[in-house]
């Protein structure tokens, strides 16, 4: 079926590799991105922080940055539900966006908060990262 999909493609000149299904870098994207938004619920800054570049995790502080992106202070932020909207990758294969939405209920009150987020990522040597100043 897939070989089927993939001629009629090549014959069409539809460009299936926008679709996750058909692109290994978008499943890559959407697992390292739904890991990430899963360790800042849980408050697993440190391994949060392993989403970006070496040279970017010596000074990423996580806590800080949640703070100056969604303008809450961590400890007072309950993600109820992570959603990813879009995955893009720009025609060189070396760069991403990912479009998000994160529902949020505001601890010690009934405020609840949909915050949409743009990250940003890009490859190198072959691996994902994020972005920090960007993305958080």
């Amino acid at each position: 079926m897939a070989a089927g999909v993939g001629i009629y493609g090549s014959r069409t000149g539809f460009d299936f590799s926008d679709i996750s299904f058909f692109n290994n870098d978008s499943s890559v994207l959407n697992k390292r991105m739904t890991a990430f938004l899963e360790d800042i619920q849980f408050k697993d800054f440190q391994k949060a922080s392993s989403y970006h570049s070496p040279e970017d995790q010596k000074s990423a502080n996580i806590p800080e940055l949640i703070e100056s992106k969604f303008f809450v202070k961590p400890e007072l932020m309950d993600i109820r539900e992570l959603q990813i909207q879009e995955i893009m990758i720009d025609s060189s294969g070396d760069r991403a966006r990912i479009h998000t939405m994160t529902h949020i209920k505001m601890l010690n009150s009934e405020e609840m908060r949909d915050i949409e987020s743009i990250y940003f990522w890009h490859k190198k040597d072959g691996v994902w990262y994020m972005k920090l100043k960007s993305s958080l």
